[in-house]
């Protein structure tokens, strides 16, 4: 997030749908650092 935020424009995803067999404890911390990080690049 640090190099693809500054400007704006970043998208975080793992793609256009979660691949059949992600561990939802896999998925659920992606989003929790997405949700630390997101309001340093506001």
């Amino acid at each position: 997030m640090e190099a693809a935020a500054p400007g704006g424009g970043f998208i975080l995803g793992p793609s256009h749908s979660i691949a059949y067999g992600t561990r939802y404890d896999n998925f659920m911390a992606m989003l929790d650092e997405y949700d630390k990080l997101r309001f340093r690049f506001n």
